[in-house]
């Protein structure tokens, strides 16, 4: 319980400074490494180096991770192929962007939509190995666009996950050749409306 506690105490923490230990120690615990001792050898099967003499301590240097001129993290890009796990829940809270593609979940439990960082606007984990239940109400609030497909969820209707916006992710490509699991705001990908569609 404590240490569910610590965590939110760090993931939630969007007033960060500039280079904050708090987002540093958010990344490293996004891409499963505890301490700096961890780090090198974690950092080079992802190629989030660009070469070798960066600093792997600068998380703003890292491949795919945009930052605001005073160092806060903003994005998120890593679009490799990757048998590395990485925990989704350690995003930092300044996270707006994140599109992450074929870099494996490291938990068991499910993905809680309550621990993604509150100013996320956008989010795609593609092929994240991401299974379970989804509970869409506990989405951050200025989500504009969710992609989540070719993962592997359940659903519960009576739980507000993704059956009741009439979705399964276990259903092949849609009706109209869309893959499944595709938010854009207040409607599905290309526009239409689930009224449209059914």
């Amino acid at each position: 319980m404590a240490i569910t506690i610590l965590h939110w105490a760090f993931a939630l923490a969007i007033d960060t400074t500039p280079g904050d230990d708090i987002q540093v120690y958010c990344m490293y615990r996004l891409i499963g490494v505890s301490d700096r001792t961890q780090l090198t050898d974690a950092i080079h099967p992802i190629h989030l180096l660009k070469s070798d003499e960066e600093e792997p301590t600068h998380v703003c240097k890292w491949r795919g991770v945009g930052c605001s001129d005073s160092l806060t993290i903003l994005g998120i890009s890593w679009r490799i192929h990757s048998y590395r796990r990485v925990d989704f829940h350690w995003m930092p809270g300044t996270t707006m962007n994140v599109h992450i593609n074929r870099i494996h979940y490291s938990h068991y439990t499910e993905l809680c939509t309550r621990k993604l960082p509150r100013a996320l606007r956008f989010c795609k984990l593609v092929r994240c190995g991401l299974h379970g239940n989804l509970d869409l109400r506990t989405l951050p609030m200025n989500l504009q666009i969710l992609d989540l497909g070719f993962n592997v969820f359940t659903a519960n209707p009576t739980k507000g996950h993704l059956s009741v916006v009439g979705w399964t992710s276990t259903q092949p490509l849609g009706r109209f050749g869309k893959p499944p699991n595709y938010f854009q705001g207040e409607n599905l990908l290309g526009g239409e409306t689930r009224e449209d569609i059914y």
